[in-house]
């Protein structure tokens, strides 16, 4: 059996190479991970901005709170080389009530109102004198007075709104026709 030992500095002769340099995946959302993996032929030194000095090959995880460019710099005898990838964070898109309704918007005291309401793309949603509640849903509600309820949707993207108000007459009070 032969086996066969290749050093990346062995050629000094060599002009400095970068192979590969990539991101992995090069799109991604706020927290995710990517990985940036290199590969360089004759060079002394190589660096990778954010990374500092890196081996000659070798794959690194970042997570990058924004867009980012990462330049290698490969140095050797014959000169110096570089190359760079981006990786892209994609901006979490804004959240939205696609839906946001009370039935029935008129009670009694004593009786119950159903508030409706859809949220894509939210992390968090609050309904004032509730608090947390599901991302989509139903809450019943039985405000003994007229109340506005304010929803609020909120994630990295942004916060969205949403009031509605029950109107509560109290009891045994017919209304009346003028």
């Amino acid at each position: 059996d032969t086996v066969t030992v290749t050093s990346l500095g062995a050629d000094r002769g060599g002009e400095v190479e970068i192979v590969r340099f990539q991101a992995s995946p090069d799109r991604i959302r706020p927290g995710e991970r990517a990985n940036l993996d290199w590969q360089v032929l004759n060079a002394e030194s190589v660096t990778i901005t954010g990374l500092g000095t890196v081996p000659a090959n070798g794959t690194r995880a970042v997570t990058p709170q924004a867009t980012t460019t990462y330049t290698l710099t490969a140095r050797g005898e014959r000169g110096t080389v570089t190359a760079t990838t981006t990786v892209v964070v994609e901006a979490q898109p804004r959240p939205q009530f696609t839906a946001c309704t009370v039935s029935p918007l008129n009670i009694v005291a004593g009786e119950s109102a159903t508030i409706s309401y859809t949220t894509p793309n939210a992390d968090t949603v609050t309904i004032s004198g509730v608090g947390d509640v599901d991302l989509s849903g139903n809450r019943v509600v039985s405000p003994t007075e007229t109340t506005t309820y304010t929803l609020v949707a909120n994630s990295a993207g942004g916060t969205a709104t949403c009031t509605l108000t029950v109107q509560v007459s109290p009891q045994g009070q017919a209304p009346r026709i003028l």
